[in-house]
């Protein structure tokens, strides 16, 4: 093979690889609006009106703040659990860590369940019957790995 061909070998082989880039990256953003998918499955199901889309934004963003401050704080503790590991004798204070974790994560459970019965009370006598059936299956909406994998099909 002589220099000009192993050049344009070189060069077809980048090209080849730029458009898988761009290909992944254009794809990419797709996966990270679906998280409003849940919120739109919600008004649906519950036939919410405008109000009651206003007043559950509302409560969403709320929702967020407070679950992503306990987030913060689990990371917080998870980075002090994992510095232990640098340590040469092991410590006991990481079951206390773990601990304050779990604690941690059964208030984000408490917030999640909360915010559940919030929509319970924005809901109108005749859509009470319909969040009935979506609370059967709030976990399959919220499942967020399930929701990237039917993405990837």
């Amino acid at each position: 093979m002589n220099k000009n061909n192993f050049l344009l070998s070189i060069i077809l082989l980048l090209a080849i690889c730029n458009v898988a880039l761009l290909f992944f990256l254009l794809k990419k953003p797709k996966e990270r609006l679906d998280h409003d998918r849940p919120k739109n499955v919600i008004i649906e199901k519950l036939h919410f009106d405008q109000n009651q889309i206003v007043d559950y934004q509302k409560m969403i963003d709320q929702h967020r703040i407070d679950v992503k401050k306990n987030d913060s704080k689990i990371l917080e503790l998870k980075n002090e659990l994992y510095q232990l590991l640098l340590e040469d004798q092991p410590s006991t204070k990481s079951d206390s860590i773990a601990l304050e974790i779990g604690k941690i994560q059964q208030e984000i459970e408490t917030i999640h369940f909360r915010h559940f019965q919030d929509i319970k009370k924005l809901c109108k006598p005749e859509q009470v019957g319909d969040f009935q059936a979506l609370a059967k299956d709030l976990t399959k909406i919220f499942n967020h790995k399930k929701v990237m994998e039917n993405q990837k099909r």
